[in-house]
């Protein structure tokens, strides 16, 4: 019987380590979409955001703006409101929808890795949570 209690214990500990790193890699990966969106918001307002051609600092896109900017630009929805206006924004939009990629397919992919492991097979629940924290 103590060989028993002793590989249950073991076992839940084994499954309690498991889902401490699914946790981990989900808060990593969202920390760095997080902090892909925070400096691309910041990116896109020092682009965008700023008119010193004449002397004084005036804003064109508030900092609000860069920041819907930078999720629309990540997310690739694109609704089209905002565009880049000049060559160095267009160009670190490229690059910054390459990474938006890479990044929002991790979330995705660690997501749905831990979606498979939970023990409801027919509700989609947590799927409609992850998705909700996802967009925001």
């Amino acid at each position: 019987e103590s060989e028993e209690l002793e590989k249950m214990i073991a076992d839940i500990e084994e499954e309690d380590d498991e889902d401490f790193e699914d946790v981990v890699n989900i808060l990593c990966v969202l920390a760095v979409a997080l902090a892909l969106l925070c400096a691309g918001a910041v990116v896109f307002w020092h682009l965008e955001g700023m008119d010193c051609s004449q002397g004084a600092c005036t804003e064109r896109m508030p900092l609000i703006d860069s920041f819907y900017l930078s999720g629309m630009t990540l997310t690739t929805i694109g609704y089209g409101d905002f565009t880049p206006s000049n060559d160095a924004s267009r160009i670190f939009m490229v690059v910054y929808s390459l990474a938006g990629l890479g990044v929002f397919s991790a979330l995705i992919d660690v997501l749905g890795k831990w979606r498979e492991k939970l023990p409801f097979e027919g509700d989609v629940t947590g799927a409609v949570v992850a998705l909700a924290l996802v967009l925001g």
